[in-house]
């Protein structure tokens, strides 16, 4: 039970709910089990009930009552948006791990922003979020943040590999118009 369950509990809010093998305060978890599950479904009964299993999930009719919980739990919180991005971006890398290996140093993030955090900081900063606190948000300085675009843009330049630019640009893309709906509701 986490924080927010146990203090809705004591004014008679929510239903507690079971979250299975869900970690309620993972703001990924939502996404990852919807992936799961998604895919369970694609690939037939047997499979959908693999998935279910996996997550402590008992059948649709739960994952449904959880994923409503967690949505509501998680919704007002951009960063929850923006976990979709991650873990499509993960769900695509690993799929293509067979047919396709970025390249090592494509894949590294530059002073630790990530693809989807480079998408919302971008995103943001066009939303006219002012430069400095957005930054500091990220624990980024400007001189690094200069280092960080330069680096991103070279990867899905014209110049790069062209299929690890290709990926990225098109995650990318997806990426920062989920950043834009999120950070632009604010």
């Amino acid at each position: 039970m986490g924080l927010l369950d146990a203090i809705l509990g004591l004014f008679g809010g929510a239903a507690k709910v079971d979250y299975g093998k869900i970690n309620p305060d993972d703001i990924e978890a939502y996404w990852r089990v919807d992936h799961d599950v998604d895919q369970g479904e694609r690939a037939g009964p047997a499979q959908l009930a693999q998935a279910l299993a996996k997550w402590g999930l008992r059948d649709m009719d739960h994952w449904e009552k959880v994923k409503e919980a967690l949505a509501v739990r998680h919704n007002s919180n951009p960063e929850f948006a923006m976990a979709a991005s991650r873990v499509q971006y993960e769900a695509q890398m690993a799929n293509m791990a067979g047919s396709y290996q970025m390249p090592p140093e494509y894949a590294t993030a530059p002073h630790g922003i990530t693809l989807d955090r480079y998408a919302a900081i971008n995103a943001r900063l066009q939303l006219g979020h002012a430069a400095a606190a957005v930054l500091a948000e990220f624990r980024i300085d400007t001189a690094r943040w200069t280092e960080v675009d330069s680096t991103w843009k070279w990867r899905m330049g014209p110049q790069a590999d062209a299929m690890a630019a290709s990926i990225l640009s098109s995650s990318y893309f997806a990426m920062h118009q989920q950043a834009m709906a999120a950070y632009g509701r604010r």
